[in-house]
């Protein structure tokens, strides 16, 4: 039988939504015979069926789904219902090419039997597969599980509940309870006393992944899913008078555990709907440490007494990228990453990793003086040279701390604490840091607690002398005595050993009977012990290998870098493989000139291709495979592998021994593979940097000139290129954008096109536009940039309604548009990031050469990516780990250095909607579109630190970046301009805007407090200061800038003029100040008012006078300046208050 779908009404939707009603309408048919088929035993294979399609429509109604997705999902869709609909013996829908269903009023009797033909074999061939597929398929786990190389968990935390009566803490990972040992980073969970999570827009939000799990994960023989909760407050919860008892220590409390063995192992299908409860089992008494507590209550059961976790959990099959995209309505950027303790099984070419992870063991410590055991509570800092940097992390997806704080256990000689978190540190500051533990007796009572002092401390170098980083394993530390101020300079302890077992050679050997060291003494009575894992792809543990990873520092060892390679541990080398890899290309490009290493590099390259080869790192070839076709980006390379390659087979057809022969034939696939890829990616430069020239030559050019400005034939030759290269990496707004430029050239008439313009089927000027614009619209729908797109359509509706009447298109047009309109209210619009990346250095070309550029990102694209995706293109570029500008020393070097950062875009509201009550979807989309001007703030510290509280001296140094065109455009990324003259220009123009502000809010509200109109007005009239324009007149008002730039008279008149206008600005200011100063504050009113005078005086007899108009209203007045434009600050100090002048970029 046929089954034909036909509507009598037909409703405007988005082109997701018929899909997404089909499926729902599906699912409703089967699920209400599914309890006939326990007859049939087809329970299992339909609920299968019922789970993908749920799925999908999750997937679907998420919204976020690229075209192309969506494309390859609806297909699955369709073809599953299908299936399903044979199999349960349903009639047969019947689909044209894309899926839809065919409606018999739009097509013919054949069309429809050919259609029913080839859906009825395309199930048939379905059912086979499917068939075929049972019987592979495994008996536990799912084909597709024991496929992948990456697992992944994804848990929600739905609730906690647990009386407690204090803030907590909860520590959730994965566990294997036969080792007892923890497999995963924490993910950290801050819940409040109330009941609730303590940051409020967390709740119902609590969402983490693990991932990097593999197949020998699974293969473990019990996984659980643990939460350790440790309660911050008083010491004792018992303790009732709480006014004097000491706060915000950590203290333990319990844990929750659950065995999730089966599911992460896919022998049970877990529905991320379904709520699990993990019951909770307190600490019997508050000296248990929670690690023994967690084997105690994983090998028996107990009444938790309705205390627990309900969380939801899914596994999923795929690393993080894979299940981001698989999963996006359970995995997105809201979601938690928890990584693996370990590197995965797997290390895919662009995973960067620098994390270590840290362990405070257990220690021993002597009561000395004290009745009592100590509460002892271990402080750990991250320091450098000069004191301690913000870089740890108490579990993922929390902020970072400066200082961590152990769990206290309660008078305890040898607290096991088995506590676990990650110090995240910049490659670069590796050399120079250092952890420092202090430790301090905590007391139950305030008052006594005050005078606690650190009493002891110990410390450990991150890396060797070497330059290698801390092996992993245990530590057992050095316990240092001494004055507690004394302890925390690193002047005082920097020097010593840090460990009991050091270099005889070195240091000497330290053991417990030493005495006084450098103004410490070694604590003979004291113990500490921690561990550490490095999990690195930067930073290894071998000094050979860091030797030619590092070669460029010791160019003189490289000849014997490269020949020990071969000795060095092959897990070690996979681990670094792309940095290894680089590294090799590197030399061989680097010395493209002489032949010197060509034979070194090469053997080097088939000794790694071999180990990949072996059976133990085989899972390694997908790496290798992806390595050369995403990362590789030697371009001569090819020249330098065919004739090493060509020697070895000289030598070895004219009978000579060749000692590498045998591994060069065994390696020969992927020396191929390199050569080709080589080959293709010099073409391709080729090609590129002719592209490169044309967009960025003629482009610019093109977009100011008048429309007769470049020859038309030059122009259309240029734009189809550019939107070819759009195209190819599905940059459809950009290409949108390039062909309306193209359209731009052409008039709405009847005239005949240009020979250039002529298109097949096109012979009119209009035709050729309408034809453009329906191509242009159909990008900027893809795109998802439905504004343009709605331009467009009006545009074209009014040409068919006024110039042509079309109605028949016109009705199209307005349909289009409603469906345009649609989506813009009802569709998910993710924002790109935008990136700064500034190319410094002689190495570039001209036009990149010391310039910074604004990048629009896609989709979901994070800035470790899109960094990553740069630097391959400049394999020989340095990172500089800075975001502000470099010196002389990197733009003169005649390196490449590139920087990069995330920008915010300035939100430019339309004229149009301004002051209305417009719906958050159409605003949102002005927030990362047509956008010029972007912001990147970065804290900085002014004047002394108050230890009570830093925010004091805690300032924000905004800096503003302008690129010459808006984004989205014809490129993905323009080039970032303003003058320093332009840059003055905007400061001044702030400040005072900020002064005009500030005076009129004074003017309308007396009950403003006085001190933020003190401090703005004394950061200008200060003598130091004078206005912040005293530079500008060194920099600027000078005979020789004159010369220089004769055209930027009217800038230097208008900087002038901002100048002047200061004056009655301030004058205004501190008369009010005057009126509202209260008697203590006289004496400062009057110096401010004497300093001003001085200033006055100077301008203007410099610059003239200006007068401000005061305008009443009521009874308030309102001070305005004639003539002057604001915009907002460059840079500036954190608000309210305003403490200085703005500083400039």
């Amino acid at each position: 039988m046929w089954y034909f779908f036909h509507r009598d009404q037909e409703v405007v939707l988005s082109a997701e939504m018929p899909l997404v009603k089909e499926v729902t309408t599906t699912l409703r048919e089967w699920g209400s015979i599914w309890k006939q088929l326990y007859v049939k035993n087809r329970v299992v294979q339909v609920q299968g069926l019922m789970w993908d399609l749920m799925e999908w429509r999750s997937q679907l109604l998420s919204g976020t789904l690229p075209s192309d997705e969506f494309k390859e999902l609806k297909q699955k869709v369709t073809s599953k219902i299908d299936y399903g609909n044979k199999i349960l013996e349903l009639d047969l829908v019947v689909r044209d090419v894309n899926g839809n269903m065919l409606d018999p009023e739009n097509a013919s009797v054949i069309s429809l039997f050919r259609a029913h033909q080839d859906a009825t074999t395309k199930i048939n061939e379905r059912i086979k597969e499917e068939q075929n597929q049972n019987c592979q398929r495994g008996n536990i786990i799912s084909a597709r599980i024991q496929s992948s190389p990456t697992h992944s968990l994804y848990v929600f935390v739905r609730n906690f509940v647990c009386r407690i009566g204090e803030d907590s803490e909860l520590f959730m990972s994965l566990y294997d309870p036969n080792k007892q040992t923890i497999i995963s980073e924490n993910y950290l969970v801050r819940w409040g006393s109330k009941g609730f999570p303590k940051e409020v827009e967390m709740l119902n939000n609590l969402k983490v992944v693990f991932t990097d799990l593999g197949n020998k994960d699974l293969n473990r023989e019990k996984i659980y899913l643990i939460c350790q909760i440790v309660r911050v407050g008083r010491m004792e919860l018992k303790e009732t008078n709480t006014k004097k008892c000491t706060q915000g220590l950590r203290r333990p409390f319990g844990v929750a555990v659950m065995d999730i063995s089966d599911i992460i192992k896919g022998k049970i299908e877990c529905d991320e709907e379904k709520q699990h409860f993990i019951p909770f089992f307190p600490v019997v008494a508050e000296n248990d440490f929670l690690h023994p507590l967690l084997n105690k209550v994983t090998a028996s059961r107990g009444d938790s007494g309705g205390q627990g976790l309900w969380v939801t959990m899914k596994a999923l099959v795929g690393d993080i990228v894979q299940i981001r995209k698989e999963y996006p309505h359970l995995v997105d950027r809201s979601t938690v990453v928890a990584r693996k303790l370990g590197f995965p099984e797997i290390i895919m070419p662009g995973d960067i990793r620098n994390d270590i992870y840290l362990t405070l063991w257990a220690g021993d410590f002597d009561k000395y003086n004290k009745t009592s055991q100590k509460n002892m509570e271990v402080i750990m800092m991250v320091c450098d040279e000069e004191g301690k940097i913000n870089s740890i992390c108490l579990g993922a997806g929390d902020r970072p701390l400066n200082d961590y704080r152990s769990v206290i256990y309660y008078q305890v000689k040898q607290p096991r604490w088995m506590e676990t978190f990650k110090v995240a540190i910049p490659l670069e500051e590796m050399h120079r840091i250092h952890l420092r533990f202090m430790f301090r007796h905590r007391s139950s009572q305030e008052s006594k607690d005050k005078s606690e002092k650190n009493f002891a401390m110990a410390f450990v170098r991150l890396m060797k002398e070497d330059g290698t980083v801390l092996k992993d394993g245990l530590h057992d530390l050095v316990v240092f005595k001494g004055d507690s101020k004394r302890m925390e300079d690193v002047n005082s302890y920097l020097s010593l050993p840090s460990t009991r077992y050091v270099d005889v050679h070195k240091t000497g050997t330290l053991s417990r009977s030493s005495s006084s060291v450098g103004g410490l003494s070694v604590s003979s009575r004291d113990s500490f012990t921690i561990s550490t894992l490095v999990c690195s792809t930067k930073l290894t543990q071998n000094v050979g290998l860091l030797g030619l990873l590092k070669w460029r520092t010791r160019p003189e060892l490289l000849k014997e870098n490269l020949e020990k390679l071969k000795i060095i541990d092959g897990e070690e080398v996979v681990k670094f493989l792309q940095d290894t890899l680089d590294a090799l290309f590197t030399i061989m490009m680097e010395h493209s000139q002489t032949d010197d290493y060509d034979i070194l590099v090469f053997d080097a390259l088939i000794y790694i291709i071999g180990l990949i080869a072996d059976r133990k790192f085989q899972h390694f070839n997908t790496v290798l495979e992806a390595y050369i076709k995403q990362h590789f980006s030697a371009t001569l390379a090819y020249k330098k592998l065919m004739s090493v390659l060509k020697r070895y087979l000289d030598v070895s057809s004219r009978g000579e021994q060749c000692e590498n022969y045998l591994r060069t034939l065994k390696a020969l696939e992927y020396i191929f593979k390199f050569i080709v890829r080589s080959r293709m990616l010099y073409s391709h430069l080729l090609r590129t940097i002719n592209r490169t020239v044309i967009t960025m030559g003629r482009e610019h050019a093109l977009i100011v000139s008048k429309p007769n400005a470049p020859p038309l034939p030059k122009a259309i030759a240029h734009y189809s290129p550019l939107r070819d290269l759009h195209l190819d990496v599905e940059n459809y707004t950009e290409a949108a954008y390039t062909l309306l430029l193209h359209s731009r050239l052409l008039k709405w008439s009847d005239d005949q096109c240009s020979p250039q313009f002529e298109v097949r089927s096109c012979q009119t000027q209009r035709q050729l536009k309408e034809s453009l614009y329906d191509k242009i619209i159909g990008h900027f729908d893809k795109g998802k940039m439905w504004e343009e797109a709605i331009t467009l359509c009006k545009e074209l509706a009014d040409q068919y309604e006024m110039e042509v009447f079309d109605y028949e298109l016109l009705s199209q047009s307005l349909k289009q548009q409603a469906k345009f309109y649609e989506n813009i209210m009802k569709i998910l619009r993710p924002k790109p990031d935008y990136f700064a990346v500034g190319y410094y250095g002689q190495g570039y070309p001209p036009f990149l050469r010391n310039k910074v550029f604004i990048h629009r990102g896609k989709e979901y694209e994070r800035r470790e990516d899109f960094q990553n995706q740069l630097m391959s293109q400049f394999p020989s570029a340095v990172r500089l780990n800075i975001t502000t500008m470099p010196g002389d020393d990197v733009r003169l070097s005649p390196l490449q250095y590139i920087q990069c950062f995330t920008v915010q875009p300035v939100l430019e509201i339309p004229p149009h909607l301004k002051n209305k009550p417009v719906p958050d979807q159409i605003n949102n989309f002005y927030k990362s579109n047509y956008v010029q001007r972007f912001h990147y703030s970065r804290p900085v510290r002014r004047g002394p630190v108050d230890p009570n509280n830093e925010f004091v001296s805690m300032w924000i140094e905004r800096t503003t970046f302008t690129t010459v065109y808006k984004l989205p455009g014809i490129l993905r990324w323009f080039e970032t301009t303003i003058s320093p003259l332009e840059n003055a220009i905007e400061t001044m123009e702030s400040t005072n805007d900020k002064i005009l502000t500030m005076v009129n809010q004074y003017q309308a509200d007396d009950a403003l407090p006085i001190n933020p109109l003190s401090m703005l007005l004394n950061g200008i009239v200060d003598p130091a200061v004078m206005g912040g324009f005293a530079k500008y007149e060194k920099a600027f008002f000078t005979e020789e800038y004159n010369l220089q730039h004769p055209e930027a008279r009217d800038k230097l008149d208008r900087l002038k003029d901002l100048i002047a206008w200061q004056i009655p600005l301030l004058g205004g200011g501190i008369s009010l100040h005057g009126k509202r100063v209260t008697d203590d504050l006289r004496p400062f009113h009057e110096r401010m008012e004497e300093c001003f005078k001085h200033m006055r005086k100077k301008v203007e007899k410099e610059y003239g006078v200006r007068d401000l108009v005061r305008e009443r209203e009521g009874e308030k007045r309102r001070v305005f300046a004639r003539g002057l434009k604001f915009v907002s600050l460059t840079r500036c100090p954190p608000g309210p208050p305003p403490c200085s002048a703005p500083v400039g970029v």
